[in-house]
């Protein structure tokens, strides 16, 4: 994502979630887009999901709640 894309949406809170054993370039990008969101004061996680591939389980079913709870926390705000 470009700069200015990643400026554009530096007001959102932003949680990216990477299956380990994801072998497209999603690890790098997602780390340094994330890193950059920081910078400007953004709330961004970046969390890689143990032995998870791209198409990530452990964010399903009864583990939903970790999505539901940052959906809660943006309730609350998206800023440091």
């Amino acid at each position: 994502m470009t700069a200015a894309k990643l400026q554009a949406i530096s007001r959102l809170c932003v949680f990216m979630y990477v299956g380990e054993n994801d072998h497209y370039m999603w690890h790098d990008e997602m780390k340094r887009e994330a890193e950059f969101l920081r910078s400007k004061g953004t709330v961004a996680r970046y969390t890689v999901e143990k032995g998870q591939p791209h198409r990530i389980e452990t964010l399903a079913g009864a583990n939903a709640c970790r999505l539901f709870d940052g959906f809660e926390e943006t309730m609350k705000s998206c800023s440091k």
